[in-house]
């Protein structure tokens, strides 16, 4: 499973992270196109504008939200 403390520790942070429910959300799991779990999923004016797969570091998930240049 992902690193739940890290995902709390962002936003408290500051950063906006929102998690959907598996179970309970299916349509909105297939709409974002979710096929790993977990799937961080940034967006910028309603768009998306990358996404990584994978069980990730804070520091990781930190450095998307802050470099345009750190694709995965």
């Amino acid at each position: 499973p992902y690193d739940r403390p890290a995902v709390a520790a962002l936003r408290q942070e500051g950063y906006s992270i929102e998690t959907v429910d598996l179970a309970r959300d299916r349509a909105r799991v297939e709409s974002l196109r979710v096929r790993r779990v977990p799937t961080f999923i940034f967006f910028s004016g309603g768009q998306e504008v990358r996404r990584a797969s994978g069980n990730l570091s804070r520091d990781e998930i930190r450095l998307l939200f802050r470099s345009p240049a750190a694709w995965f």
